[in-house]
């Protein structure tokens, strides 16, 4: 099992840490505010958040993310959850758009919040519900964040966490703020996976890139 550089977010996450991250939103407001920006009672459920399944796919101008998000309830009846699902938006990462989110291959509604999204999660009385959110994310400088600190908020870490980063022959990753357990060759590209168990994530998944020089 690989773990998180702390000392290796330099220029890969730099414009990252200027932006007025998501967490520093709900810091700042709370997240009783964030989700009255939404329309939704502040509380919302006693749902665990724990498994999570990334797939980032790297284009020449941005990044193509699918989250695979598990929830689970232990409560003797059916729960509703709201969960408010943040982008990491700056000046340099300025567009979002071609977002889904589907539970059993169905979209369900979303609302549009500050630098994010809500959606509410039914899940069945001590049961789980896995829900699919996906995404393209535009860049101007050759890098990315997928946030993973918001982990933080549900007070528990993730059972499992497995993550894929596929970058076509045209480009190469330089640069990564988590080591990978191992690199294949898939198609025409590489994709670059790691797990982690008993996951609280400290930093956001960062990635830098940059075309192939032929």
């Amino acid at each position: 099992m690989r773990t998180e550089r702390p000392g290796r977010r330099n220029a890969v996450s730099r414009w990252f840490r200027r932006a007025a991250s998501p967490e520093k939103l709900i810091s700042t407001y709370g997240i009783a505010v964030v989700l009255a920006l939404l329309g939704e009672p502040a509380v919302a459920g006693p749902a665990r958040f724990e498994r999570e399944t990334i797939t980032i796919q790297v284009k020449p101008g941005g990044i193509r993310v699918e989250g695979q998000y598990t929830f689970t309830s232990a409560a003797p009846t059916p729960v509703s959850q709201t969960v408010y699902y943040p982008f990491p938006i700056d000046s340099l990462h300025p567009l979002v758009d071609s977002v889904s989110v589907r539970i059993g291959g169905s979209d369900i509604e979303y609302k549009k919040a500050p630098m994010g999204i809500g959606f509410t999660v039914p899940i069945a009385a001590a049961g789980s519900t896995t829900v699919v959110v996906s995404y393209y994310h535009g860049s101007l400088d050759n890098t990315a964040c997928y946030i993973l600190t918001s982990t933080e908020a549900w007070n528990a870490p993730l059972k499992e966490a497995r993550f894929e980063v596929h970058v076509p022959d045209s480009l190469e990753l330089v640069d990564s703020s988590f080591d990978f357990d191992s690199v294949a060759t898939q198609g025409s590209g590489r994709v670059h996976r790691f797990t982690q168990s008993d996951f609280m994530p400290e930093n956001d998944l960062c990635i830098r890139w940059r075309p192939v020089k032929h």
